[in-house]
Parts: structure tokens; C-alpha cells; sequence
């Protein structure tokens, strides 16, 4: 089945003043949708309500710059390891509690905000954290479609402990 999304992010001047984010799987009609502060995110016009971790990471890691969290990444205690390649849809799958965790990270595979709003926000409001590479920085990006990031969203703070 393809794996390809489109999405929809309402917002200012940057990705903290997201309001509303939809995204739907271009393959099998899924939709996905929250707002700022609206009760968390649904799945298919239903509320999504957390359960326990999923055992199961996807990554894409480009050319350079992240050697040191291959390793990492690849070592993960238990669970399954995928590489879905669109990070729109990974991201809703983070925050439904299908993914614990994705990560781009690379210099060849960056992020632009455009191609994630949606997602970063669907995380946000389901409790789960997109940080930058190093577990730190929450992400965040301006109206500038040029810059690229590498990014780290989890679905529960915790997780960050186990990978980074």
C-alpha cells in the first residue's frame, strides 16, 4: 500500500503559534486531525486515547552529521525498526501511539517545516515532544520554507531517555 500523506497546518509567524493541523493518507483515506488546545488528536473522525508504547521506531537517516545516533537508534531495546518515509503520516503515527518514535537526521535528510506542521502539532497535543537531533531544543520554525532540520519526535517523554 502507498505511503503517501498530504497535510494542512493552520498557524502565524511559526510552528508555536499552530492552531489547527489535518493529515490524510493518500493510500487508504485516513484522516488525521487536532487543534491547538482541542482535546487531543483524531483518528478517522474518533478521539484517540493513549496506550501503552508500541515497540516500534521508524527512522531515516541521510548522508553525515548523526553517526553518533546510528548506533543508538539501531540498538534500541526490543521492538521493530521501519523506515516509512513520509513524515507527515509518521508523525500522526507518533502521536495515535502507532510509532514510539520517529527521527530524520542528516545533512541530506532534513526536514522543512511545511512538511511537518501538521504532524508537529498532532504530537504536541497527544503529549508526546518533537525535538531537535540532540533531545533538547522543542521543535520550532519560522515562515522560512527554505531551512531544513533535523527532527526527533517521540510519544512520550520518556522515550527520549532510551534513545538520546
Amino acid at each position: 500500500m502507498p505511503f503517501f500523506a498530504s497535510s494542512m497546518a493552520v498557524m502565524g509567524s511559526d510552528t508555536d503559534s499552530l492552531r489547527l493541523g489535518y493529515v490524510i493518507n493518500l493510500g487508504n483515506g485516513d484522516e488525521y486531525w487536532t487543534e491547538r488546545g482541542g482535546g487531543g488528536v483524531f483518528f478517522n473522525g474518533n478521539r484517540v486515547t493513549r496506550k501503552r508504547r508500541a515497540n516500534v521506531v521508524s527512522f531515516n537517516i541521510g548522508d553525515g552529521g548523526v553517526e553518533e545516533y546510528i548506533g543508538r537508534l539501531l540498538s534500541l531495546r526490543g521492538g521493530k525498526k521501519r523506515a516509512l518515509g513520509c513524515a507527515s503520516l509518521e508523525l500522526c503515527l507518533v502521536a495515535t501511539g502507532s510509532l514510539d518514535m520517529m527521527a530524520y537526521l542528516g545533512n541530506g535528510n532534513r526536514i522543512r517545516n511545511v512538511d511537518v506542521a501538521a504532524g508537529v502539532l498532532a504530537v504536541r497535543e497527544s503529549g508526546g515532544a518533537v525535538v531537535d537531533e540532540r533531545g533538547g531544543a522543542e521543535f520550532r520554525a519560522g515562515l522560512d520554507v527554505s531551512k531544513r532540520m533535523n527532527i526527533v519526535a517521540v510519544s512520550d517523554r520518556n522515550f527520549l531517555v532510551d534513545i538520546l
